[in-house]
């Protein structure tokens, strides 16, 4: 990934996660495969349907 496009995806990642995160999140992970942004979320414990609903939100 060129150092251009690894800014974008970080900075967009960022924008869509400001505000939707619960402190049942422990980790946040991202990158680019095959063309579609992927992202990862470890949660601690049980995932609650609201922290749910956020992440459905993220995309």
């Amino acid at each position: 990934m060129n150092g251009s496009l690894r800014v974008r995806l970080l900075l967009a990642t960022q924008m869509a996660l400001l505000g939707r995160i619960s402190p049942n999140i422990r980790a946040i992970s991202c990158g680019f495969f095959d063309g579609s942004i992927k992202a990862k979320a470890v949660f601690d414990g049980a995932i609650l349907d609201s922290d749910r609903e956020m992440m459905e939100e993220v995309g």
